[in-house]
């Protein structure tokens, strides 16, 4: 597993390092002009180095047909799947690790108050689509699972604005954000790691049926 997880790395090292720099480059400058926001700042930009690191880590294992080398290798397929959902986490995590310790040292230079409250939505946001993306772009080619993917991602904002739009009150909008609180967030973080579960476990079927 620790090999599988050293040749993502490695394909994508470049990708992830520049990434990562302009996402908290950006958090920071975010941050300090709009001080109000909290934690949005670190949820959008650990969103988008989530998406980032999904698509660039398809891409690259496509184009240097790595599925097809690694089933010539002693390894499993449930094995590679694992190593398909670990990667991703585990820079995704270290990015949202860092990204708050870099929240709470600017939010203690500027004498603010430091509010953890909004966690939860970016493990959501980061597991969803973790558990979105892999499987389809299991299934099919990158082509047509990035084509999946814009789709999803269209069908969301159209949603949004759906809901905005023939919502006659928005009062209520305004009445969970004040009623939001921590214990939503263990909520929402607890529905995340549902969502890998599932995932996992239906990608893992994709790909023992997949042929290459």
């Amino acid at each position: 597993m620790l090999h599988l997880l050293k040749k993502d790395f490695i394909l994508l090292k470049w990708r992830l390092i520049s990434c990562f720099f302009v996402c908290i480059f950006f958090m920071v400058i975010v941050m300090i002009k709009w001080d109000f926001l909290e934690m949005a700042s670190v949820i959008v930009t650990t969103s988008f180095f989530c998406y980032f690191c999904l698509t660039s880590l398809f891409e690259k294992v496509e184009k240097n047909a790595g599925d097809e080398l690694l089933i010539a290798l002693p390894y499993k397929r449930n094995e590679i799947v694992y190593g398909k959902f670990l990667s991703p986490l585990i820079w995704v995590s270290m990015y949202y690790i860092i990204a708050i310790i870099i929240y709470i040292i600017i939010k203690i230079m500027n004498d603010g108050t430091i509010s953890f409250i909004g966690t939860g939505i970016g493990i959501i946001i980061c597991s969803t689509c973790i558990s979105v993306i892999t499987p389809i772009f299991v299934k099919y080619d990158y082509v047509k699972a990035t084509n999946f993917c814009m789709m999803f991602v269209l069908a969301i904002g159209v949603v949004y604005v759906l809901v905005l739009k023939f919502s006659k009150n928005l009062d209520w909008i305004l009445k969970v954000i004040s009623n939001y609180s921590i214990s939503n967030d263990i909520i929402l973080s607890t529905v995340g790691v549902v969502f890998l579960a599932l995932s996992v476990v239906i990608t893992k079927q994709i790909y023992l049926k997949k042929e290459f």
